[in-house]
């Protein structure tokens, strides 16, 4: 599968978790910005680019433990609603 293909199934997963997180988020100062892959074959991670009070940054680099938590169940429904 080729790298866009993988990105462009992450799309719905990205957007529905974002729409979670922003009723999770409460006061957190950091704005998600999507999700992404990194790395190649079979070493990829998710990763969360995010904006921090205007500034870019990535998402686990500066959320609290809550807001990890918070993040993590944005993407539980998401992937509980997948077909296989």
């Amino acid at each position: 599968m080729s790298a866009s293909g993988s990105f462009s199934r992450l799309a719905p997963f990205a957007q529905r978790s974002q729409e979670i997180w922003q009723q999770l988020r409460q006061e957190s100062n950091v704005e998600l910005d999507g999700m992404r892959l990194d790395g190649s074959s079979t070493r990829r991670r998710l990763a969360f680019p995010a904006t921090v009070d205007g500034t870019a940054t990535q998402a686990m680099a500066v959320m609290s433990e809550g807001e990890l938590q918070a993040i993590i169940r944005s993407l539980q429904p998401a992937g509980a609603r997948q077909p296989s």
